[in-house]
């Protein structure tokens, strides 16, 4: 029971860890686009 738990812990960590990745991706790109104008 605890194994179970603990591997969904690990993967809800893995998802917010990637979704934190890819909104710093998309800010950086954001700044690029503004910086073009």
């Amino acid at each position: 029971m605890f194994i179970l738990l603990k591997k969904k812990i690990e993967s809800i960590l893995s998802e917010i860890y990637l979704l934190d990745q890819l909104t710093i991706l998309i800010q950086k790109v954001l700044k690029k686009l503004q910086g073009n104008c």
